[in-house]
């Protein structure tokens, strides 16, 4: 048997929206049943990687992000939107720099086999999108940290990338 969990997903905005569903109303909203019973979160680590440690600020940086199941049993995700897997870039003070994500309205689910890792593609532009000029402005040189997650309550999010932005 596999495991169940239920996490809350995203929504297109300004800034992040974790509004969860209840678990009764995605299980109704599945078809599958909500395990009553668990008894605690399954063990999944997420990844981010990338082709560059280094990259010209403004440029569109190539990344990998994956979830791993580490259970010897299948977990199936519950999300409350289309979003699953996705990254946040931070400043060297901490300040989050990346866009936040839009995701369809539509409850989905991931299936993980034993032992399984699904990765994903992503891309990050090093630049933040300046609405007065219309036009997408490079990020200052500097170190910054890219993270995997999970959309959700229960985030499973990974140890720190480094990448260091250039101005040349």
């Amino acid at each position: 048997f596999g495991a169940c969990v239920v996490l809350s997903g995203c929504r297109q905005s300004t800034g992040p929206n974790l509004a969860a569903l209840s678990p009764a109303t995605l299980a109704a909203r599945s078809g599958d049943p909500w395990p009553q019973n668990a008894q605690r979160a399954p063990r999944l680590t997420t990844r981010v990687s990338s082709t560059e440690n280094t990259a010209l600020s403004g440029s569109d940086i190539p990344l990998v992000l994956s979830v791993t199941n580490h259970e010897y049993r299948a977990v199936t995700l519950y999300f409350a939107s289309g979003c699953h897997l996705l990254h946040e870039v931070r400043d060297s003070s901490g300040v989050r720099v990346s866009p936040s994500w839009g995701c369809t309205d539509f409850p989905t689910s991931l299936t993980l086999g034993p032992g399984e890792t699904q990765e994903s593609a992503h891309t990050w532009r090093a630049a933040r999108y300046d609405y007065h000029l219309g036009a997408y402005v490079p990020l200052p040189a500097g170190r910054y940290e890219v993270r995997a997650f999970l959309a959700g309550r229960d985030r499973y999010e990974s140890q720190p990338f480094a990448l260091w932005l250039t101005g040349e």
